[in-house]
């Protein structure tokens, strides 16, 4: 059975976190052998020029994906089997650089929350991409500033770094303090932020904090565009309940003095 699963993972990458779940879930049954020839599947197929035929790249969540084969290595390393150690510490090495590559390419921190958040296939343990990476004391990947940022915003519910000059909030609250209506404190610092690119007190801000300051600013204008429609609708309900009770009092005043009170006064 072990070896078809093998087959199946060398021949194509389709259903591949469904494969790496049966391995995961057998693993202590493998040989020697088998686990010999899985490092030199995932050697192979990692290699692949071919962006279809990587489940690396072909899988929906990439890091999911990278780390239960880094959980492979991780495994036979437990079990000390040494003829098999430096195999698996070139695997190890490669999953790594890759996993830190593609964490400086992605600047979507909500996709990246999304990835690590999301649930590794177990018949007992709920366990995601963070909880495993914390079993294996990945410490490289734990200290990257984009996982940081990620762990951050996952158990703290907010950014490492201060976006409280772009909250709507305070534009408004401007208006009850000196000068009136003067924004000037918070136009400086939006636009100092993002002319110099983050680099703020001469420390240089990583390429993700940057994009949160992006999309920051992307939220503010979509919570001024919803104030502005809020206040706009708010103003027309005014307007039609002024007209309606103008019309009632239209129709009262008739009611009771007649046409000949308008005639009269016309």
């Amino acid at each position: 059975m072990m070896d078809i699963i093998l087959a199946t993972i060398r021949e194509s990458p389709r259903y591949h976190e469904i494969k790496l779940f049966y391995i995961h879930e057998h693993f202590d049954i493998l040989s020697i052998q088998q686990m010999n020839q899985l490092l030199d599947i995932y050697q192979e197929i990692l290699s692949r020029q071919n962006a279809k035929e990587n489940p690396m790249i072909s899988q929906f969540n990439t890091i999911k994906v990278t780390l239960l084969i880094y959980r492979i290595c991780w495994k036979i390393e437990e079990k000390q089997i040494y003829s098999l150690i430096t195999k698996c510490s070139l695997l190890q090495s490669y999953l790594i650089n890759s996993l830190s590559r593609y964490f400086e390419l992605q600047n979507n921190i909500l996709m990246l929350r999304k990835f690590m958040s999301e649930p590794i296939l177990h018949l007992t343990e709920r366990k995601d991409s963070l909880d495993i990476m914390y079993e294996m004391n990945m410490k490289e990947l734990l200290q990257h500033p984009v996982v940081v940022e990620v762990i951050n915003l996952v158990y703290e519910g907010e950014y490492s770094i201060s976006s409280t000059s772009l909250s709507l909030s305070r534009t408004f609250l401007c208006m009850l303090e000196m000068d009136i209506f003067d924004q000037k404190s918070i136009c400086q610092r939006m636009i100092q932020n993002i002319s110099n690119f983050g680099d703020t007190n001469n420390k240089k801000q990583s390429s993700l904090m940057y994009n949160i300051w992006k999309q920051s600013i992307l939220q503010r204008e979509q919570d001024e565009m919803q104030f502005t429609n809020i206040i706009n609708l708010l103003l027309i309900l005014f307007s039609v309940w002024v007209n309606q009770i103008h019309n009632d009092s239209y129709v009262e005043i008739k009611d009771i003095f007649g046409n000949a009170y308008f005639d009269e006064t016309q």
